[in-house]
């Protein structure tokens, strides 16, 4: 496959013969380029081996992990910004349907098996099980990061009123179960109670996120890993 031309006037070597050298370059295997040259006046056709450091140009080029998850990490983190904002704006939130957040269930897998596939094609279609893994769980637990910001901006300043309200919805909700005692209802709350605190609720966010990614990108790196 011919890449470009390239001209080339009297080269040291044969400036005896006072060549006018015209070459096409072509690329053979990894880190070579075969130079064929024609020698106007003697017609003759030559080729000269040059080698070349088209890896170290590649490893310029390679995308870097980092930074890749990073974008989706923000895609993936403003997704459910913007979910639960939906929520607390219809009032669903408050209820506690849950529906709206099988969306990002749905999402969180998908992107992070997309962005693996995207990586591997800017990465000359090599990827291996590492990089998969390093970028499911930085986009886990950036996307985690960006929503626990949020949740603490909105219990503390937006409506630090909002769990209590929900909190006595729930415990309504457990009375009119037919099967439920008060005290059955009393003991459940408790542990509602105990992962309704903005700063806790955060940090296990943070950690089921970085398992799941963790696990989906095990998965999608097992499956799409090419190695040289």
């Amino acid at each position: 496959m011919f890449l470009f031309l390239h001209r080339i006037q009297y080269y040291d070597f044969l400036s005896k013969y006072h060549l006018f050298l015209k070459g096409v370059f072509r690329f053979r295997g990894a880190n070579t380029v075969t130079f064929w040259y024609i020698c106007l006046q003697t017609n003759c056709i030559k080729p000269i081996v040059l080698t070349s450091n088209l890896n170290s140009t590649m490893e310029a080029q390679k995308p870097t992990i980092g930074k890749f998850a990073m974008n989706y990490g923000l895609i993936l983190g403003l997704i459910m910004v913007l979910i639960s904002v939906i929520t607390y704006v219809t009032g669903m939130a408050l209820e506690g349907k849950q529906w709206p957040n099988l969306i990002y269930y749905i999402l969180f897998p998908v992107i992070i098996f997309y962005s693996i596939n995207q990586f591997r094609k800017l990465n000359a279609g090599l990827l291996t099980l590492k990089e998969a893994i390093k970028i499911g769980l930085l986009i886990g637990i950036i996307s985690a990061i960006i929503y626990a910001i949020y949740g603490l901006i909105f219990n503390y300043i937006i409506d630090p009123e909002f769990m209590n309200q929900a909190m006595e919805i729930t415990r309504e909700k457990m009375l009119e179960a037919p099967n439920m005692t008060e005290e059955m209802v009393d003991q459940q709350m408790k542990w509602v109670e105990k992962f309704s605190n903005p700063m806790l609720g955060s940090a296990f966010w943070i950690a089921m996120s970085a398992f799941f990614g963790l696990l989906y990108s095990l998965i999608a790196g097992l499956v799409m890993k090419k190695e040289e």
